[in-house]
C-alpha cells in the first residue's frame, strides 16, 4: 500500500538514468550504444557463454571481467553501452529480476538497432 516510501534499489536508479537516456536520445546515439552492447556481449559469449555459467565462474574470472567494464566506462564512447550492460549484470547477481528483465528488454532493442545499419 505505502510502496512509493520504499527506497529504490540501486539498481533500479541507475535503471531509471539509463531508461531516461533511452528515451531521449537519437537514433544514431542509440545505433552506437548497441554497437557497444554488442562488443561486449560477444566478448562475454566468447568468455563464459551465458550469464548462468557467468555467476558460477570463479571469483577472480568474474572480478577481471568486471574491471574490463570498469576500464570502459571510463571511456566517454563506450561508456553508455557499457553501463547498460553491467546493470544488466549486476542486476541478475543481486536478484533483482525486475530491473534485470527490464534492462534486458532496452538492450535487444539497442542491439537490434545497431544490427539493422549492419554494426
Amino acid at each position: 500500500m505505502f510502496g512509493f516510501l520504499r527506497r529504490k534499489t540501486r539498481w533500479e536508479k541507475m535503471y531509471e538514468d539509463l531508461n531516461q537516456y533511452y528515451k531521449k536520445s537519437a537514433l544514431p546515439e542509440k545505433i552506437s550504444t548497441g554497437l557497444v552492447i554488442n562488443i561486449i556481449n560477444s566478448d562475454f559469449s566468447k568468455e563464459f557463454g551465458n550469464i548462468d555459467n557467468f555467476l558460477k565462474s570463479e571469483k577472480r574470472d568474474i572480478d577481471a571481467f568486471y574491471l574490463k567494464m570498469e576500464k570502459m566506462l571510463a571511456n566517454g564512447k563506450t561508456r553508455v553501452g557499457t553501463a547498460f550492460f553491467h546493470l544488466w549484470l549486476s542486476s541478475k547477481a543481486f536478484g533483482d529480476e525486475k530491473t534485470h528483465k527490464k534492462v534486458s528488454m532496452i538492450m535487444i532493442d539497442l542491439s537490434r538497432q545497431a544490427e539493422l545499419v549492419g554494426c
